[in-house]
């Protein structure tokens, strides 16, 4: 049961820390995306 009970934990963490990433990188991508497009015009 104990096994169990860690394995899920890692998996959800696992998941909530890809999460955490992709929005991270989405923001990068949209902020640099915003700063580009000021500049030019």
């Amino acid at each position: 049961m104990c096994a169990k009970k860690e394995i899920l934990g890692d998996e959800r963490m696992g998941i909530v820390f890809i999460a955490v990433g992709l929005i991270g990188v989405a923001l990068l991508v949209y902020l640099f995306y915003v700063l580009f497009r000021g500049d030019e015009l």
